[in-house]
């Protein structure tokens, strides 16, 4: 019996706290709508990104034939290296993801790339160019802010730049996914220029295409050195002539690398300057954000009222 008044009483706070919920009702949606009004301000002021994408495909040499294991054995204890297509494949996709690749593409394009990756706040839909912010590089005199920056700094050389950190803005911005039915690998760049976004993302595949194929080279033509060598000192019939074809499959290789820009990857699809922004999701922030916002005044002013029942209960 003693437990009815307790429940009569909650019962009677409840019901009081929804009175008071509901004479309170338009400060709640004042404040609600300010707030929101806020949050939407904000939220169109977030600059849209582009995404640039490309479709690429191992590219497969039939021309090449499997070797017999012989000369592949025999290769092994020569230190020649006859990785096949899907091996050299693997190793690209993983150079995409690699700091020596990265410094390769900053080397040879500079401030052509690292501008927009670090500095690049923003994209103006008129004159189609980006919004650099001066605190990071300053367009006027053409100067990266270093010392007044410790963003970009370089933590042990701090009157340079930090790669490191470009890298890490590189990495934010590019996704590399791989169909393990169909072999088709998808790479994905997103930035606030639609413009910067697809000349960038043939630099990667052009480099992808160019450092693979140069490392293959001379890798090959190493190996020929060696192998010209052997076959010089051989005497063994056998020998001499696993070693002739181990040269021939080389040349072969070497052939098609000297002749094909694409040795590594075909360009499925190309990237494209896109139309439609990929992201961020406004709609979707805003609906969770107006959201979260009713429900957070809503619960401050239950909180207010359960202060209040306290003091005057306690009163």
């Amino acid at each position: 019996m003693s437990k009815e008044p307790n429940i009569h009483n909650d019962y009677f706070e409840i019901k009081n706290m929804l009175i008071d919920l509901y004479d309170k009702r338009l400060c709640i949606a004042i404040i609600s709508l300010i707030l929101i009004f806020l949050w939407a301000t904000f939220l169109l002021m977030l600059p849209n990104k582009y995404e640039a994408k490309t479709l690429l495909f191992p590219n497969k040499h039939e021309s090449i034939s499997k070797l017999p294991s012989s000369i592949s054995s025999l290769s092994s204890l020569a230190g020649v290296n006859l990785r096949n297509e899907d091996s050299i494949t693997d190793l690209a996709i993983e150079r995409l993801e690699s700091f020596s690749f990265f410094l390769a593409l900053v080397k040879k394009h500079g401030d052509k790339i690292l501008i927009p990756l670090i500095a690049a706040d923003g994209f103006n839909n008129q004159t189609k160019e980006l919004t650099i912010d001066s605190k990071i590089y300053d367009t006027k005199t053409q100067k990266w802010q270093i010392l007044s920056n410790k963003k970009i700094r370089s933590r042990w050389n701090p009157d340079e730049l930090s790669i490191q950190f470009a890298f890490k803005k590189y990495l934010d911005s590019i996704k590399i996914s791989q169909s393990r039915n169909s072999q088709i690998i998808t790479l994905h760049f997103e930035h606030f220029s639609p413009f910067f976004a697809k000349e960038f993302m043939e630099m990667v595949v052009n480099e992808l295409n160019l450092v693979t194929i140069n490392e293959e080279i001379k890798k090959k033509e190493q190996a020929n050195i060696f192998l010209k060598d052997q076959l010089s000192r051989e005497n063994s019939n056998e020998i001499r002539n696993t070693l002739s074809s181990l040269i021939t499959e080389n040349y072969k290789s070497l052939s098609l690398f000297y002749s094909s820009e694409d040795y590594v990857f075909l360009t499925l699809d190309e990237p494209l300057i896109s139309e439609y922004k990929s992201g961020p999701p406004k709609t979707l922030f805003a609906i969770i954000g107006s959201t979260t916002i009713i429900f957070l005044v809503t619960f401050i002013f239950i909180i207010a009222f359960m202060i209040r029942n306290i003091k005057l209960n306690q009163g």
